[in-house]
């Protein structure tokens, strides 16, 4: 390819990561932290230790909570794992929903941390933009162009990116080491990038995407889209009694002798509609389960009557459509049940938040040093850079701090710590230096902070419960050793910019 053709690749990959690339920064690095939101529960609230397995019976318990909330028209309950010690209860009067924890070992009962103050749902609805007006939707565009800024500076970079696969070739010295660790990582986690941009676009915009599905392959039926991609949700139940009944341990009961030893049940979800317009009464009972051990696709579904007659048998396999989106959801989030690989994919993630976070750096700097160093478009990016860079990582680590001892604090503490960065990272010398140095810090400090909040050792060994606790504590030790070594080159490359 002559030089012509790359450099319009590179203009085509500048223009978008300087335009995406702080979006991209803050999709990263809270889908990262997100990741972990079914086992963070095991860090925040380490009362639940799964010490003792489910088995007592959830009906008498479920009716208590029933009889306090007479108006429930839908139910569901996520049964405790080892990954996720506690039994979660879901009421729902009137689209108002009521969240409850069942401490498996004893039944006891405690109203859970609403959502608004849960630290880790709000990291999910971070990296989906869920703050924003069609916030899903922006983000699925995001993570569909982010994919044109891969392909993009593959071709403009792929010569030299080949010449940084030899590990000598690598150097954090001199004015190019931030071209270097960008290429390098970029090109190290590529699979991973592609697998993020295509799962990501493909789930964030599907509402978009359904319209024309409807129009182009259903001739405009909207209900036989639905009963492609979510046959189990379908199928429906007429009434059985007068009164609506949650046979929940039933059902169970059912759903494994029906699957045998090797499905886990994991969420019983019963619904019941009143008849409005030209929809009938329903009251439809779901049970679904995952395959045990590694799997791609794995989940099964069972829909009831009340009486607990089978209306609809799916297999992981069986449906085209639910077997696509389980295993979009799976590629995105990890959840091929197998802790390790989730593991994996959040240091992946961690590596492209950095990547992505160098590439913007080194698109900032080469407008402060050319032509357009003066613009107000340069001084507008500058100031944001160096905003976004510093401050986001501080809010999330501020944030978890408050997790351990303020639980009610952490995301207006988020939001507060965002807004403040601002002036910092204008007013002090060297912002960008000292913010990050803070958020190396803070996340450093965060397993001292869960031994006083919660008065045990932040590394455990033992149970599942245990092994969670000391990987939070180890992996937000390792951001702040990642984060510091961001500030290192922050600083070098500002002292040899001044050299020059």
């Amino acid at each position: 390819m002559n030089a012509k053709k790359r450099n319009r690749f590179w203009q085509l990959h500048s223009l978008l990561g300087i335009t995406l690339g702080l979006p991209l920064f803050v999709i990263f690095l809270a889908g990262t932290l997100a990741l972990f939101e079914p086992e963070a529960i095991n860090w925040t609230q380490p009362q639940f230790d799964g010490s003792t397995p489910a088995e007592n019976p959830l009906n008498p318990v479920l009716n208590e909570l029933l009889a306090k909330h007479p108006g429930t028209d839908e139910l569901s309950v996520v049964l405790a794992s080892d990954r996720h010690p506690v039994t979660d209860v879901y009421l729902e009067e009137d689209h108002h929903p009521t969240h409850y924890w069942i401490d498996p070992r004893d039944l006891t009962v405690s109203e859970a941390t609403g959502h608004e103050a849960d630290l880790f749902h709000f990291f999910v609805d971070l990296h989906y933009f869920e703050f924003l007006p069609y916030g899903i939707q922006i983000s699925g565009a995001i993570a569909a162009l982010f994919f044109a800024i891969i392909l993009s500076g593959l071709v403009y970079q792929w010569r030299t990116m080949r010449q940084d696969l030899k590990l000598k070739n690598l150097s954090l010295k001199g004015a190019s080491r931030w071209k270097k660790v960008h290429r390098f990582t970029s090109l190290f986690t590529l699979p991973f990038q592609i697998a993020y941009s295509v799962t990501g676009a493909s789930l964030a915009l599907g509402l978009f995407l359904a319209a024309p599905a409807v129009s182009v392959f259903f001739d405009g039926d909207q209900a036989a889209l639905n009963e492609t991609l979510f046959p189990e949700h379908m199928a429906m139940a007429e009434p059985v009694h007068e009164e609506p009944t949650y046979p929940v341990d039933e059902a169970l009961a059912l759903a494994s002798a029906h699957w045998g030893p090797g499905v886990e049940p994991l969420i019983v979800h019963i619904a019941r509609e009143e008849a409005h317009d030209d929809h009938p009464a329903s009251h439809t009972i779901l049970v679904q389960g995952k395959e045990r051990g590694l799997h791609f696709v794995g989940t099964s579904s069972l829909t009831l009557d009340e009486d607990l007659n089978i209306l609809h048998d799916q297999t992981p396999t069986s449906h085209l459509g639910p077997m696509m989106i389980e295993a979009l959801v799976n590629v995105h989030f990890a959840t091929f049940n197998g802790f390790l690989i989730k593991v994996l994919f959040a240091l992946l993630g961690l590596i492209v938040t950095l990547s992505i976070a160098a590439g913007v750096y080194i698109l900032v700097q080469r407008r402060r040093q050319g032509a357009e160093r003066d613009s107000r478009m340069t001084k507008f990016l500058v100031t944001t850079t160096h905003w976004l860079l510093g401050g986001l990582p501080l809010a999330c680590a501020l944030s978890l701090h408050a997790a351990q001892l303020s639980p009610g604090l952490p995301v207006v503490l988020f939001w507060i710590v965002l807004v403040a960065a601002l002036p910092l990272t204008l007013l002090l010398k060297d912002g960008l230096g000292k913010v990050t140095t803070a958020s190396a810090v803070a996340f450093s400090l965060l397993p001292l902070a869960f031994l006083i909040a919660q008065r045990e050792s932040p590394l455990q060994v033992g149970n599942t419960h245990a092994v969670m606790v000391s990987f939070f504590n180890l992996f937000f030790l390792l951001m702040g050793i990642a984060i510091w070594q961001l500030v290192r080159q922050i600083k070098e490359n500002e002292l040899t910019a001044k050299a020059r």
